[in-house]
């Protein structure tokens, strides 16, 4: 594929891991509603990094926040098989704001982000 970038620069890896590093100590400083989606099958951003920030972000209570989980979701889960449902679910948010997604991700992600804080908790 001519638009996969084949070879990276040690400066782009340096400038993209001091960007992540920023952005996982942001969880408590992000304001404005914010709606987060998350592909579980995402194979580039880890899942155990995701789920501490995302602990972080929701356990600051400031504005509206509403995180989702899509079970075979990819990293690009706009641009994924299964894209019409995370596009859905952003339409209905920016429309109503409603209490649960149309997809139901939003429960998902409660669901998991509780079971890992229960484990956490209990150790």
């Amino acid at each position: 594929d001519p638009w996969v970038i084949k070879g990276t620069r040690v400066e782009t890896i340096y400038g993209l891991t001091n960007l992540m590093d920023k952005a996982y100590g942001s969880a408590t400083s992000l304001r404005g509603n914010t709606l987060m989606l998350y592909g579980e099958k995402d194979e580039i951003i880890p899942k155990k990094p995701t789920y501490d920030f995302l602990q972080k972000f929701l356990a600051s209570n400031e504005t509206d926040k509403k995180v989702a989980f899509y079970e075979e979701g990819y990293h690009m889960l706009l641009r994924d098989l299964k894209a019409s449902t995370a596009w859905k679910d952003i339409l209905a948010w920016i429309k109503d704001s409603p209490k649960i997604l149309p997809s139901g991700a939003d429960h998902h992600a409660q669901q998991v982000l509780a079971q890992l804080f229960l484990k956490t908790t209990t150790r």
